[in-house]
Order: C-alpha cells, then sequence, then structure tokens
C-alpha cells in the first residue's frame, strides 16, 4: 500500500505538532511522533496523516521525508517545509507561527494532539526503544526498508477487508494524484 506523498500536507502536521511541544525538539523525536500519529491515524481509519513513507531504520520506525527535512539545511528552494518547520541550535527543530494548517483534518489534529498527550514527554531514546518493540519492526543492521501500511493493518489484526479496502483507496488516490500532477 502507498499514498500519494504531499510535502505540505508533512509540512503541516509536523508544524502542529511543534507547535503542541514545549521548545525544540530533535528531529529524529519528530519523525518518531509523526509515525506514531501516522500509525494511529491508520488502524482507526485506513489512511496515514502524513502520506508520507514509513521506514524501519536503525533507531526503529520513523517517518521517512519527516526525518530528512528536519535534518538538512539545504532543501529545494520550491519546498514548503522552511515555511512551517525551522532548525535551531544544535539540530532541534521548531515550529514556523504561520496561522495556517491547510492540510489538516480535525481528525489528524486530534490524533496528533492524542499521540502527543501520550508520548510527547517521552525522551527521544524512549521512542527509540518504544518504536523498537512495535510488531512492525525488524531489527535492521544500518539499511532501511519501507513498512507497508497494509502489514501494520495485518500485524494488528484488523480484518482483511478492511485492509483490501484501504489499499484499494490508496491506490486510486495515488494513480490520481500521478495523473493530476502530470
Amino acid at each position: 500500500m502507498e499514498f500519494a506523498f504531499d510535502e505540505h500536507r508533512l509540512a503541516d502536521a509536523a508544524c502542529y505538532l511543534l507547535a503542541r511541544h514545549d521548545g525544540p525538539m530533535s528531529h529524529l523525536k519528530l519523525a518518531k511522533l509523526l509515525y506514531l500519529a501516522d500509525r494511529k491515524s491508520l488502524l482507526e481509519h485506513g489512511v496515514t496523516i502524513t502520506r508520507d513513507r514509513l521506514i524501519a531504520s536503525a533507531d526503529g520506525p520513523v517517518v521517512e521525508h519527516a526525518l530528512q527535512f528536519a535534518a538538512v539545511d539545504d532543501l529545494p528552494a520550491n519546498s514548503c517545509w522552511p515555511q512551517h518547520v525551522v532548525r535551531t541550535v544544535h539540530g532541534c527543530v521548531s515550529a514556523v507561527d504561520h496561522g495556517k494548517l491547510g492540510w489538516l483534518s480535525e481528525f489528524s489534529q486530534g490524533v496528533i494532539d492524542e499521540v502527543m498527550v501520550e508520548y510527547g514527554s517521552l525522551a527521544e531514546a524512549e521512542l527509540i526503544d518504544l518504536t523498537r518493540g512495535l510488531p512492525e519492526w525488524e531489527e535492521r543492521q544500518a539499511d532501511s526498508r519501507v513498512i507497508d501500511p497494509a502489514e501494520i493493518m495485518r500485524l494488528e489484526g484488523l480484518p482483511d477487508e478492511d485492509i483490501a479496502e484501504a489499499t484499494r483507496l490508496a491506490a486510486a488516490h495515488l494513480k490520481f494524484a500521478l495523473t493530476v500532477r502530470e
């Protein structure tokens, strides 16, 4: 199962999450909290919030582009990420207060709020341990692999019909998004 990635959606989710945190956050912690929010949304509604790829890294599962964008300063000129997230001292990130989050539904905001209440106060090392304990993570060396969202749904015991419907809808949306971009 693959979703149509949209940087605006990811940037809004990152900005919203960071705005609910007390101070700057490491880029790895951001990628892990977004992963937990995407996972929760996937299990409840069959679709992730960010539509980003979920990957199993050496530090456990993360949201791929959130980890990449938050860790570098030289993003492409057309990237919307810097309008939402800014790097601070020591490689941490903070939200940019721009007053609008056009890509997040109330449901998505609620999921992020729940994740922040449950996991936001955990240290980075605690989040690494927590996400390494999830059933979809397999211990890897230095390489990463894409985690199929359908695998997460299957491992958490969702019915095959729900997984098939979510996969069908994701494929239709991806096909539509690719057609629109052409």
